[in-house]
């Protein structure tokens, strides 16, 4: 009896998962045909149909002229050919030098049948569809056919022909033979209307653009390759808001696209299935150059603009130290020696948190200079707010002018949303691999990006919420105005940021500097005044309505040289697993952020440089710890994290070098003791660093400390004073004490 109900028990589970992807299937289902619906409407004729049963024309193609099997609605002039009467025309034969010319002057449909053709022109587009309500191009199963036009037009509308079939009404390509189109003189295939493609095998080589629908571009079905000069794909309508949309509904697609956009639409972009590899711009290149000025700081931001020695020159102006520390600072060459200066004088890591945390902030106490005349000082900061905005309006009007002449190299661009269902894509973009001027959604498929900027880019929000999306290469992994991750793997080698929110604060800042931890410039050293509170006041209050990262499940890893997860206002993270592996430069940090970073589940686990670490916020309701050690530890050391009885926390082999780790689990408990272990041997079953179920063999490091505070940092000593928001980091600590009074290290029993 205990055996079948076993197996009751069993068989009911294995319903169960079968209801729940049934279930989750029909979901995924209803989406893609409501998006789908949104932007298209397919006729019954838009399929491919038998035309054997109907009653057709033949146009027999020979060379130099036309042979018509009876039907006075064709007109043939030499090598010309004019289709006047609605109806089905199957072609066949080699046009050396001619033109078929549609111009239906009746309503209804024009099908062309291309059932082995070979269609030339020396003087304008081989196939010219003018006039027609919807025409038709079939292609024929298992023929070859060949549309190639010249690299000049004679014709007097050669202004407006500008690809190899052109159609100023809706045209439809289906079928499953073969269609090779060579546009020598602009485009490959355009129609003015809508450009539906929903069966055969297309080959187009295009001087400017590959295909376009300027309408809508749809295709399913079918196997497409562009090779282009300009963009690939393309939607152009630009004045109707209900148009220039482009649909991936199935089938596969090459772009090639050496100087644009793989594909790009002025509207929204939908992709449900289907098999993508875009190339645009040459691809990615091998190295990527960041713009940064000072090792991870936005060029043009408050401290970007400024090289080693001006920082050292305004540190000076700040703290009070001997000749000679005021020697060596000064004899800097690099940050790293700056902030190896500064980790030994812990004198002026006192004074620099005093003064606001950094170079250019706050004086210290005590050494404010004497404020001048109170009138003079707000002419004075009048003329620099006047000279400010001048310098703005002159960088923005440049900015537009620059934009206007540089040509866009994305991957995938839409003007409004782009929302990716399914499909797999394989985009190499010189420019963003996946880019929005609005929206981006991504809630399925899998898309392996390698691109010189971002991979991810939204001008406004970006969710991700499902699939399965990997960065091989990127300057930044996914950037945007909010970002929210509520499902999905997702996998980002950046060399700048990994997870970049640019929404909020004044690009460019740095933690400690107009955000965390910031003061606002005062009118004598000490309190600011009431107008710089009140601008304060209404900067927070704009910053706080947008520009923010939210992650509420899903799977992240970063692997970045500059921030991990940055975010210009706040970060707030409920549940999911995100591993950073930041950079190694001190001038950036694992986690950045200007006003918050509040946690309340999941495992977050942040290593990196030590001189801009910042722990998650006192509002958090999930506990957290950072460690410090006294210099860089290499990439692959083994950390292990253990409870009181010896149990697992977390055993994790950074992938990079690292000063710092933060670890926040939903194992930490407050009140609860911990030991940090580092530098001893992990075994076991390891992804991505992470190791399940680890035995672990004694290192260089024991530390044993209690959880007492929601953000507790320690170092080798055991719990240390708040590290969040000191520009340089390092071993803060003072003569501080583990758990149980004293320091420990490995060697103590």
């Amino acid at each position: 009896m205990k055996v079948k109900n076993i197996w009751i028990v069993f068989f009911i589970s294995i319903l169960l998962m079968i209801s729940g992807c049934g279930t989750e299937q029909a979901a995924t289902t209803r989406q893609s045909d409501k998006l789908i619906s949104n932007l298209v409407t397919y006729d019954k004729e838009d399929a491919y149909t038998d035309w054997d049963n109907e009653d057709v024309t033949h146009i027999y193609l020979d060379k130099t002229t036309a042979n018509v099997d009876g039907n006075e609605g064709v007109v043939v002039e030499d090598q010309n050919i004019s289709i006047r009467t609605t109806g089905t025309y199957v072609i066949e034969g080699t046009l050396e030098d001619g033109q078929i010319v549609i111009d239906a002057e009746d309503d209804g449909t024009v099908r062309l049948v291309m059932n082995g053709a070979t269609i030339n022109s020396s003087t304008s587009a081989p196939i010219y569809i003018k006039q027609a309500d919807k025409t038709i191009l079939s292609l024929e199963g298992n023929t070859e056919n060949t549309v190639t036009d010249p690299e000049q037009y004679t014709y007097e509308d050669a202004d407006e022909l500008k690809a190899a079939i052109f159609s100023k009404d809706d045209l439809t390509i289906n079928g499953t033979g073969n269609l090779t189109v060579n546009g020598n003189y602009n485009d490959g295939i355009t129609s003015r209307d809508e450009l539906k493609i929903t069966g055969g095998t297309i080959e187009v080589t295009a001087k400017d653009d590959g295909i376009v629908g300027r309408d809508l571009f749809t295709m399913k079905d079918a196997a497409i390759s562009v090779t282009s000069t300009g963009d690939g794909i393309k939607a152009s309508n630009d004045e109707d808001e209900q148009k220039g949309n482009i649909v991936l509904q199935s089938g596969s697609l090459f772009v090639e696209a050496s100087k644009g956009d793989g594909v790009q639409a002025e509207k929204a972009i939908v992709a449900v299935d289907g098999e993508y590899t875009i190339t645009s711009g040459g691809g990615s290149p091998e190295t990527i150059e960041t713009n940064q000025a000072g090792g991870g700081m936005e060029a043009g931001g408050p401290m970007g603009n400024q090289d080693i020695s001006t920082m050292i020159d305004r540190l000076l102006e700040q703290i009070d130290v001997s000749e000679e520390v005021k020697e060596q600072l000064q004899n800097a060459e690099s940050f790293e020696d700056m902030q190896a200066i500064i980790q030994e004088n812990p004198e002026i890591q006192e004074q620099m948190q005093t003064s606001g945390g950094m170079p250019g902030g706050q004086p210290p106490q005590g050494k404010a200079p004497q404020a001048p005349n109170q009138n003079n000082n707000s002419q004075s900061q009048e003329n620099a707010r006047n000279a400010s905005n001048t310098d703005v309006s002159s960088q923005s009007a440049n900015e537009e002018t620059d934009s206007e002449n540089t040509v866009s190299t994305k991957g995938i661009k839409a003007g409004t949303d782009l929302t990716i269902v399914g499909g797999t894509f394989t985009i190499d973009a010189l420019d963003d691999a996946i880019h929005s001027d609005q929206d981006v959604t991504i809630s399925g498929g899998e898309s392996y990006l390698s691109t010189g900027d971002d991979a991810l880019h939204g001008d406004g929000d970006l969710t991700i919420e499902g699939g399965t999306t990997t960065v091989a290469k990127s300057l930044e992994g996914v950037e945007a105005t909010n970002i929210t991750i509520t499902e999905g793997t997702t996998y980002i080698h950046a060399e700048d940021d990994g997870i970049n929110v640019n929404g909020g604060s004044t690009e460019g800042e740095m933690p400690g500097m107009g955000g965390a931890g910031g003061a606002p410039p005062s009118d004598n050293g000490g309190n600011a005044t009431s107008e710089q509170q009140e601008q304060t006041s209404t900067t927070e209050e704009v910053s706080s309505e947008e520009g923010q990262l939210l992650i509420e499940n899903g799977y992240v890893y970063i692997n970045a040289n500059g921030d991990g997860l940055d975010s210009n206002s706040s970060i707030k993270m409920t549940g999911g697993k995100v591993l950073v592996y930041g950079p190694t430069q001190s001038m950036n940090g694992s986690l950045d952020y200007d006003q918050s970073f509040i946690i309340e589940g999941g495992m977050l686990v942040a290593s990196g440089s030590s001189g801009m670490a910042q722990g998650i916020s006192e509002e958090s309701t999930q506990q957290a710890i950072m460690m410090t050690f006294p210099e860089m530890q290499d990439a692959d050391t083994s950390i292990y994290l253990e409870d009181s009885a010896g149990e697992q926390i977390l055993g994790i082999a950074p992938e990079n070098a690292f000063q710092s780790v933060l670890i926040s689990t939903p194992s930490l408990e407050k009140d609860e003791s911990y030991t940090f272990n580092a530098g001893g041997k992990l075994t076991g079953e390891s992804n991505d660093g992470v190791y399940q179920d680890a035995t672990y063999q004694e290192g260089s490091l024991a530390v044993d400390f209690p959880l007492s505070e929601v953000m507790t940092y320690i170092d080798e000593s055991g719990v240390t004073e708040n590290q969040s928001n000191n520009m340089f980091g390092g071993n803060r600590g003072g003569n501080q004490r583990n758990g149980d009074g004293n320091p420990r290290s490995s060697n103590q029993n």
